[in-house]
């Protein structure tokens, strides 16, 4: 399917529209992201956000306001516009700043961890689009404990959809300035429409000095229509048997060639290895680690012909890839400007999760 899109020179985008995979597409995984999240009691909190649909689109062009522009003119990068790209959407699940950054961040690693991308959010590997409304919060049954996971009251929020955040921080400060703002509006008696909205880094005005507020894009009104119509140039594509080469039906061949998730990593490296989950958590960080520490346990139980029980040499070797060996990575990518070394710890960010 295509649409009426501004930002591509063409003037249409594909998308798969309402025929993306849709979320339980085989009976191992139910089509959630799953969180465990510390609150502020430090107690541990599981957060599951339900995955609506995952279509394939293209990419657009970004409009972009900087130094070269005047503050009365936008510029049109369209360098990105007609790569392919996945949409993940998911149902309106999570109630904080930080349940939505550590969802993501969760997604990303999975993204990574598979080959899916390299989820480097700073360079547009990885970007979101967050939707933030508020409702208010009633007393007696329906005081916080019990509406937190379920269906905010009818004709309470409207959705403000903020564009392209490349962050885990920006993610949670365009996230509690739309509650603020939208609050604000609300106590005002002039709540917020539907709109698209886009989130500055750097300060705009008096009031927020240190930046981070959403500035209005444009107005959705009631209803968006994009005018979507058949793709007269791309013909149906129909994964079956034969289009897969294989007797499997689409959920089986999912099924059997689904890889290792990063839950189901951290339990091998685990059980196989002894290594504590702590370290099994730092080393699915980035993949090609995982191989390096197996081939590198395997290589010094081979030097030192070691076969005695308990065995010390995985847990030696992961303390000394996770401590040494990540800590040099991460300072000579940092002497060189280049924070695209093949191992690599988080770019930075925040941990959740």
């Amino acid at each position: 399917w295509s649409n009426n899109q501004r930002q591509m020179k063409k003037g249409k985008q594909n998308t798969n529209l309402r025929r993306g995979k849709p979320t339980n597409c085989n009976k191992k995984h139910d089509g959630s992201a799953k969180v465990v999240m510390q609150s502020n009691q430090g107690e541990s909190e599981n957060i599951q956000l339900r995955i609506e649909r995952i279509q394939l689109e293209q990419d657009t062009g970004k409009t972009i306001t900087n130094s070269i522009a005047s503050a009365s003119q936008s510029q049109i990068d369209l360098n990105r516009a007609g790569c392919a790209l996945i949409e993940i959407v998911s149902h309106p699940d999570l109630r904080s700043a930080h349940e939505a950054a550590g969802v993501v961040e969760k997604i990303r690693k999975l993204l990574k961890h598979v080959g899916t991308c390299d989820g480097r959010m700073e360079e547009g590997s990885l970007r979101c689009d967050l939707n933030v409304s508020i409702a208010p919060i009633f007393e007696g049954d329906l005081a916080p404990s019990h509406i937190q996971r379920s269906k905010l009251p009818e004709g309470n929020g409207h959705r403000v959809e903020v564009k392209n955040l490349n962050s885990l921080r920006q993610i949670i400060s365009a996230a509690e300035y739309e509650v603020l703002r939208q609050s604000i509006l609300a106590r005002n008696n002039t709540p917020t429409g539907r709109e698209t909205r886009t989130f500055h880094v750097k300060p705009i005005s008096k009031e927020f000095p240190f930046g981070g507020e959403t500035i209005i894009i444009r107005k959705k009104g009631d209803s968006v229509d994009y005018r979507f119509m058949p793709e007269p140039d791309i013909p149906p594509l129909i994964l079956d048997e034969e289009s897969l080469g294989s007797n499997l039906n689409l959920e089986e061949f999912i099924e059997e060639n689904m890889p290792e998730l990063p839950e189901e990593t951290v339990a091998r490296l685990v059980n196989d290895y002894g290594i504590s989950q702590d370290v099994a958590d730092v080393i699915i960080n980035d993949p090609p680690a995982i191989k390096l520490f197996e081939h590198a346990v395997e290589t010094a139980k081979m030097e030192l012909n070691y076969n005695e029980s308990p065995d010390p040499v995985p847990t030696m070797v992961g303390n000394w890839l996770c401590n040494d060996l990540f800590a040099l990575v991460k300072k000579s990518a940092t002497e060189d400007g280049n924070g695209n070394s093949a191992l690599e710890t988080d770019n930075g960010e925040e941990s959740y999760g």
